[in-house]
């Protein structure tokens, strides 16, 4: 994906918290320095305080004497990050970055990184963790997700989302596409570094063992890219996060360019990557999700972006498949 050419500061203030619990439900390296366009953009609380005894009390005295966590957000990816006009973030995981400020007692600076890089800046140490509508995969927990047999670091998931696969087409759906077995044949683009490269590539082989022709297959940067793709007939279908499926097929160019042909296939838990070695990190990220749900602030969130079909009960743990 594009480097983004903005960069700025804001401060955010969530609202107040009530802490409870609930039964569990288990419901997704940077450049070289001098290619990473990084946007340096500070959420927080008033004061960053902490509740005594909360999630604050779970990170480790370095976290806790740094005041600031850096966290690895890919902010081309509406409604979970993106920036307005203006080039201020917004979106469900800038909004929720900022309560868990609140609930944590420290900064969080979202540093925005192409998808694709995210888990090796996490694993090199250029972030404290990865917040970016990550789906919680095995192959990713055990650094196994590279392209070409490559091995990074091992990451824990903090899990706090859950979402399906949606599949885009163009508005008048002419292969009419209803299922994933009719993308047989055509033409298909995937976000580069997404769990959907594997999505299309296991279709393919569908397609093949039914003696059906194969897609062709290619990646692009962006979703949005992916839009501009199949609005201008260079590609029939595309394969998205469902909750970003929806929300491009509502808003781009007007809403009439393209469509959502199927709704969420198989929902799997989005995760906040964390090194496999910051346990305390984990630990205070979960505890400070459960406090978000509790509190009801989660659903006013989800709510507010139209991604209320996706919430959780509370957190987990490496809970994806």
């Amino acid at each position: 994906m594009s480097a983004s050419p903005h960069a700025g500061r804001d401060t955010f203030v969530p609202p107040s918290d009530r802490v409870g619990r609930r039964p569990s439900l288990r419901s997704r390296a940077v450049r070289q320095l001098g290619v990473l366009t990084s946007l340096l953009l500070t959420v927080s609380a008033a004061g960053c305080a902490g509740a005594p005894g909360g999630a604050a009390s779970a990170l480790s005295a370095g976290h806790r004497d740094r005041g600031t966590l850096r966290v690895g957000m890919d902010l081309r990816v509406p409604p979970l990050e993106s920036r307005d006009a203006a080039g201020t973030a917004q979106g469900m995981e800038v909004e929720l970055a900022a309560e868990l400020s609140r609930r944590l007692g420290v900064k969080l600076t979202l540093v925005d990184i192409p998808f694709s890089d995210l888990l090796d800046s996490l694993t090199t140490n250029k972030v404290d963790l990865v917040l970016s509508g990550m789906t919680d995969t095995r192959a990713r927990r055990l650094g196994r997700d590279k392209p070409g047999g490559a091995i990074r670091g091992p990451v824990d998931f903090v899990d706090y989302f859950q979402a399906g696969t949606g599949i885009v087409v163009a508005a008048d759906n002419p292969h009419e596409v209803h299922e994933a077995a009719d993308l047989c044949g055509l033409r298909i683009v995937v976000r580069q570094g997404t769990i959907h490269e594997d999505f299309a590539h296991r279709t393919a082989d569908n397609c093949r063992t039914a003696h059906r022709p194969e897609p062709t297959i290619r990646t692009v940067a962006s979703e949005e890219d992916s839009m501009k793709e199949i609005a201008d007939g260079r590609t029939d279908a595309t394969v998205s996060d469902y909750p970003v499926a929806v929300h491009l097929a509502a808003t781009f160019r007007g809403g009439k360019a393209v469509r959502t042909a199927v709704a969420n296939l198989r929902p799997e838990p989005y995760g906040m990557a964390v090194r496999a070695a910051d346990k305390d990190l984990s630990a205070a990220l979960y505890q400070a999700v459960d406090e978000v749900i509790d509190g009801g602030v989660y659903m006013t969130l989800l709510d507010h972006w139209g991604l209320q079909d996706g919430a959780m009960v509370n957190a987990d743990i490496n809970s994806g498949s």
